[in-house]
């Protein structure tokens, strides 16, 4: 598999291209509404990446905010379907205690 990565610029216009989605940008960071982070997981999935992990932040308006209590490392998952399944369920229960989510993901292997 290749580096993990968050969203880039290109990727960020296409999933913006499909699914109208609430995105926070700070610096390079690029991170996505709890409310359309699984449509996002399932995105990226349909395009060739693995979710390998997630980060949950909160904004009061002034700082971004990490929650040290939604970090998933899903790295260890058996395949691109198992990783989104999981990063589906988490997502899903981290909804109402967390705003913003941190995806990181893996581009899968070339198409032939």
């Amino acid at each position: 598999m290749g580096s993990a990565m968050g969203l880039t610029v290109g990727l960020l216009e296409q999933l913006r291209h499909d699914i109208p989605t609430i995105v926070l940008r700070s610096g390079s960071a690029t991170y996505i509404g709890i409310g359309q982070a699984g449509e996002v997981v399932r995105w990226l999935a349909a395009r060739g990446h693995q979710v390998i992990g997630l980060e949950g932040f909160s904004c009061d308006g002034t700082a971004i905010r990490p929650s040290l209590e939604h970090i998933a490392d899903l790295s260890d998952a058996q395949g691109p379907e198992a990783a989104t399944r999981a990063a589906v369920t988490i997502l899903d229960e981290w909804r109402g205690s967390i705003e913003w989510i941190d995806i990181e993901s893996e581009p899968g292997p070339p198409s032939v």
